[in-house]
């Protein structure tokens, strides 16, 4: 432990003795300046010969720790892990002044709730302790079990590292707090970041209200600074659990740009690297994760989401479901639009036969390649020879490659018109767990249209018939001053004041009820398929978009489910559903997280505002 006192590390002036040097950088920078002061630079906690007995211990030999269960305990064994990795934060000691002394300081921005480094030194009876500006009471509060000394020292004053160097800080400028950790051999002390710590500034901890005074510095009634919550310090030990609960830390792989600008938008805390991380969020690359994830950390994936995300195995889903489940209220025709799997020929010679002996307009079908997405391969088409002649040849064969997988849907031709336009709506929802089963909607979404007056004809127009943003933008007749975006209130007021075909609030009252019951339905067909594969540690969830079409009497089509679903947020409508409805979902996963690994039950969020109940199992 270090302090402002000139006495403790004032011990020569770097300026006069080591050339003018103020600043130590790295392991060998920084033995060199301690060689200077004549202290021995300590890597790692030493014992003296009275306390060797402290060298090898047990978690359970240190009961005093065992009684704060609030502790978060996937912040300590994470602690714990990269202590034993020999882990420490980029920092560097520099000349602060001749008052002060040496600092630490940070050579790169240190993420808030991050490990810094643990504060060596020479673990002794505390009567062999000379000069105790340097020394920490071990353990912070009560003792070791019988057997193991008491009355014993942590002291850095002739053994330690950069951290014996980190200076005193008020309320408001300490940025670190200690806190004692078990390594898997024994227990040592370090420090932890309480909030972002900049590069080049300064790390700072507070060594309680009265440290000024007993330095002689300033009266104790100008003091504002109150202990660090360390383990052992009874009821202070809520500001580290409050701290981690705040400030949850992500990670997000680099194709997921979209998804960080909206979770720091948000205040969330973005990690460098998955280990360091509660959640990761990750967009390309993400199947090797189920095998390595921790006890304490979530994935926005499952192993089998295909089943919903992939339109082949979405049509197989709703269809075996159906099957099987009959007398359901909600029905498959309901909610998903007929269609077929080409690539498998049953269903494939089923298509083809049910088709009237003669082509019409009255029969006209969309196509969707497997593995395509943004509207990209799409074709609508009624006049279906060419169709006929692809298939015919495949007898039955089943087609297994991926991008070879399309299917057809019957479209929807008596589509609600906008202003005379096709649209379509997107919505967002969680599925927060698989057992029990946890589904939420997000209670905005967004309202897309197309950029041409809508006509029963001019298929292979997409400016007419895909209600894709990104296909209206590379179309090469696209007009930038038409208006793709509605909010959900825009179109409540068309429907309303306009159409007069709907209530003023149509979204809250009529279409989301009924979106609510759909998303059961597919949540419950899915649930057996998410769950295979699941991972043996750590958890899984799935944020997913869907693609709603109303037909002109408002009745609701899902067309498709996405994962990752259209993250930018570049225009006045998505920035105001985007970040919420992400960081919403990012705090409801947390808090679930951490009600399981409490042990606690959890039968609703207490950080729930905009999300909507689909299914909560268990509390029903």
């Amino acid at each position: 432990m270090s302090s402002s006192d000139p006495e403790h590390n004032k011990i020569k002036s770097p300026s006069k003795s080591i050339s003018g040097k103020t600043v130590f950088r790295g392991e060998d920078e920084v033995k060199e300046l301690f060689d200077h002061l004549g202290i021995h630079y300590a890597a790692r906690t030493k014992f003296s010969e009275e306390c060797s007995v402290f060298r090898e211990t047990k978690l359970t030999d240190y009961p005093e720790y065992l009684q704060f269960k609030k502790v978060p305990e996937e912040t300590f064994w994470k602690f714990s892990q990269q202590n034993q990795d020999g882990y420490q934060a980029p920092i560097y000691v520099k000349w602060v002044s001749d008052e002060i002394g040496y600092g630490v300081f940070a050579s790169e921005d240190i993420a808030a709730g991050s490990y810094i480094a643990e504060y060596t030194g020479i673990v002794q009876l505390k009567k062999s302790v000379k000069n105790r500006t340097w020394s920490w009471k071990y353990p912070p509060k009560g003792q070791f079990m019988d057997g193991f000394p008491d009355q014993v020292s942590l002291d850095g004053g002739v053994y330690g590292n950069e951290t014996r160097f980190i200076n005193h800080g008020d309320d408001a400028t300490a940025n670190a707090s200690p806190v004692l950790i078990y390594n898997g051999t024994t227990w040592v002390n370090c420090y932890f970041a309480k909030k972002l710590i900049a590069k080049d500034q300064e790390i700072l901890t507070s060594y309680g209200k009265r440290y000024w005074k007993s330095k002689g510095k300033v009266p104790a009634k100008e003091e504002t600074s109150s202990p660090p919550p360390t383990v052992g310090q009874g009821t202070k030990i809520n500001l580290f659990n409050d701290m981690f609960c705040l400030m949850p830390r992500m990670f997000c792989d680099k194709a997921s740009s979209s998804a960080i600008d909206a979770f720091q938008q948000q205040g969330f805390n973005i990690q460098p690297k998955p280990d360091l991380a509660e959640m990761l969020w990750i967009r390309k690359g993400y199947t090797s994760l189920f095998s390595s994830l921790k006890k304490h950390q979530l994935l926005n994936h499952f192993p089998n989401e295909s089943a919903l995300i992939n339109k082949g195995y979405l049509t197989e889903t709703i269809n075996e479901y159906a099957r099987n489940h009959p007398n359901t209220e909600v029905k498959a025709q309901d909610l998903y639009p007929e269609s077929y799997r080409l690539y498998d020929p049953i269903e494939r010679n089923a298509f083809f036969d049910q088709l009237p002996d003669q082509d019409s307009k009255e029969n006209i079908w969309i196509f969707k390649p497997g593995n395509e997405s943004r509207g990209r391969g799409i074709e609508i088409m009624w006049q279906l020879d060419k169709l006929r002649e692809k298939y015919a040849s495949l007898g039955e064969l089943h087609i297994t490659e991926k991008d070879d997988q399309a299917i057809i849907q019957r479209y929807i031709k008596n589509p609600l018109l906008l202003h005379e336009r096709k649209s379509e709506i997107r919505i967002y929802w969680l599925l927060a767990s698989l057992d029990p089963l946890r589904v939420l909607l997000f209670d905005e979404g967004t309202v897309r249209l197309n950029s041409l007056p809508y006509q029963l004809d001019h298929f292979d127009n997409q400016l007419i018939h895909v209600t894709n943003v990104y296909q209206q933008y590379k179309h090469p007749d696209y007009d930038p001053n038409v208006v793709l975006k509605w909010s959900f209130s825009q179109l409540n007021s068309y429907l309303h004041q306009e159409k007069k075909v709907a209530s003023a609030e149509f979204t809250k009252d009529i279409l989301m009820p009924k979106l609510k019951k759909y998303l059961a339905y597919l949540a419950r067909a899915s649930r057996d398929r998410f769950a295979l594969d699941y991972p043996q540690s750590g958890d899984c969830f799935g944020l997913y978009g869907a693609d709603v079409i109303l037909d002109d009497q408002l009745n609701p089509y899902i067309s498709e489910i996405q994962k990752g679903p259209g993250l930018s947020f570049n225009d006045e409508i998505k920035k105001h559903v985007i970040p919420p409805m992400l960081g919403e979902a990012a705090r409801l996963m947390f808090e679930l997280r951490q009600s399981r690994l409490d042990g606690k039950p959890l039968t609703d969020f207490k950080k729930r505002k905009r999300y909507q109940w689909v299914i909560n199992e268990g509390a029903e």
